[in-house]
């Protein structure tokens, strides 16, 4: 169902099976578990490449873990959508607001090009 890896410095949270209204809730619950050590400036991507399914009850789900992550200042994104999650995220209007990446790598280089200091 979940899985996390620490490299540095994101945080990686795997997600597996199905999202929808009866398992969204306990997948929130998880990721906000997953992500308890999490600080501010250390940023969570949600890896969904292995979703099978993701309804609109998933998605309020993984809406509710990123807003609860973003009030204590914890960047988290999404990555690797595939199939049916991906139309979902693609078409419904719950997931503007939430970075999604095509990718993990590519969630990793913004992430890291946030943190750099810029030129003015």
């Amino acid at each position: 169902m979940i899985s996390v890896s620490h490299p540095h410095p994101p945080l990686v949270i795997r997600l597996r099976g199905e999202i929808d209204l009866a398992t969204g809730p306990t997948f929130g619950s998880l990721i906000r578990e997953a992500a308890r050590g999490s600080t501010p400036g250390r940023p969570v991507i949600v890896d969904l490449s292995q979703v099978t399914f993701l309804d609109s009850g998933g998605l309020r789900a993984l809406r509710a873990a990123h807003g609860a992550l973003a009030s204590r200042g914890v960047h988290c994104v999404l990555a690797e959508p595939r199939g049916v999650t991906a139309k979902v995220l693609e078409l419904h209007s719950a997931a503007r607001g939430i970075d999604v990446y095509p990718i993990i790598e590519a969630a990793q280089t913004a992430l890291a090009h946030q943190d750099e200091p810029t030129c003015h």
